[in-house]
């Protein structure tokens, strides 16, 4: 059985790209939640270095 190829660094930035958008949305909804705003500030964090290491050839 054949091992399917690892994704080429466009594509892995398209998947990125897919998942800001989607952070985008969520941070244009309001919300009153600290734990919320906390968790979007994660996320893009955690993009940010997913698309650093992407450029680094770390990921």
């Amino acid at each position: 059985m054949a091992s399917t190829p690892a994704p080429t660094r466009g594509e892995r930035l398209r998947r990125l790209a897919d998942e800001l958008l989607t952070l985008a949305d969520a941070v244009d909804q309001p919300s009153r939640h600290i734990e919320r705003a906390e968790m979007l500030i994660a996320e893009g964090e955690r993009l940010a270095k997913a698309v650093y290491a992407v450029f680094r050839g770390r990921g």
